[in-house]
């Protein structure tokens, strides 16, 4: 579940500005959303004037202007949109999330303030997963934003969410994934250190590395990854000893056979990946990479997935790969 694990950071994801600023036949709207994301509030205020519509949506993922400028924390941008109209209570199209929770999630105090103040609702739920921007915020520790919206008869929400996530009965494995997606690298380690099986899956058949990865805890994706090959390494050694017997050599082919497959995997994974970046499909990039998928991969070109979508103006692709580990 996406709620506590960033979802809107994730969507803190850049509109392809190269793409809209290069791009011939280009519409106001589309300018507006670039202007916004950008901080640029003399463009913001030009395109209005050119009767921008202050609550059109990127054609991708449903970002209005003042959700793009909450995300980066641009506030007198924001305050520019919502008096021209911008609706605070707009939702994104991926998830359904407001400008005050992309707000939230980010740690933008000033902006939440601004739209909390300008009408937004601070109860609102993203639809997927019933959070509200107090959760988001106390999922990254934004103790001011936290604050600010406890006053505002958000914490209320806190009970609501308890009903929404089994958190009162739940298993070992189940708490791990939960840690996970949370971002609470001390309870990943304390259930690590009790042996809980890392490679266990929810009801979405995704484990807690996965759902780490997504959310970019960097740490915690780290913290599984050992704990997975640790788990792995008994039987693996096992396996080789036992072919060594059996075989009477002082190596086993069947003992690389292991490796031969994970490293085959791994250049699919990256095969796949270089492709997903040349549609500029951000969705496969980012699950291709919390698979296993290298973001440094090259082509046969030489070219890495990086490379590809900045050559393609592809700038959400752009920033997924390099909060990956991947550089230009």
């Amino acid at each position: 579940m996406f709620g506590i694990r960033s979802i809107a950071t994730s969507l803190c994801i850049c509109i392809a500005c190269s793409a809209f600023a290069q791009s011939a036949g280009q519409s106001v709207n589309d300018l507006l959303l670039v202007a916004a994301q950008k901080g640029d509030l003399a463009n913001v205020k030009n395109w209005l004037i050119k009767k921008a519509d202050p609550n059109s949506k990127d054609p991708k993922h449903g970002m209005t202007a003042l959700m793009l400028a909450a995300a980066k924390g641009h506030t007198d941008v924001a305050r520019l949109l919502i008096a021209k109209g911008a609706n605070v209570n707009a939702t994104e199209n991926t998830y359904g999330q407001t400008a005050l929770m992309i707000a939230a999630s980010g740690g933008h105090t000033e902006v939440a303030k601004l739209l909390i103040e300008s009408g937004a609702d601070v109860n609102a739920k993203e639809p997927k997963y019933g959070q509200t921007a107090l959760r988001f915020a106390e999922s990254k520790g934004h103790k001011a934003i936290v604050e600010l919206l406890s006053k505002n008869q958000a914490a209320a929400q806190s009970e609501g969410t308890a009903a929404m996530e089994p958190v009162a009965v739940r298993s070992p494995e189940d708490q791990l994934i939960a840690a996970a997606k949370d971002g609470d690298t001390a309870k990943v380690k304390e259930l690590i250190a009790k042996g809980v099986d890392v490679s266990a899956k929810d009801g979405e058949g995704l484990t807690a590395f996965t759902w780490a990865a997504r959310g970019w805890h960097t740490e915690i994706v780290a913290l599984l990854k050992k704990a997975q090959k640790d788990a792995e390494q008994p039987a693996s050694t096992n396996k080789t000893v036992s072919a060594e017997k059996s075989a009477g050599t002082e190596k086993s082919a069947a003992a690389a056979t292991p490796a031969d497959s994970a490293s085959a995997n791994v250049e699919k994974l990256n095969e796949t990946l270089l492709a997903a970046a040349a549609k500029g499909d951000a969705d496969a990039v980012k699950d291709l990479i919390a698979k296993g998928a290298e973001a440094t991969a090259k082509g046969k070109d030489g070219k890495t997935a990086l490379k590809i979508a900045t050559e393609k103006g592809y700038a959400d692709v752009e920033e997924i790969l390099k909060k990956a580990g991947a550089k230009e």
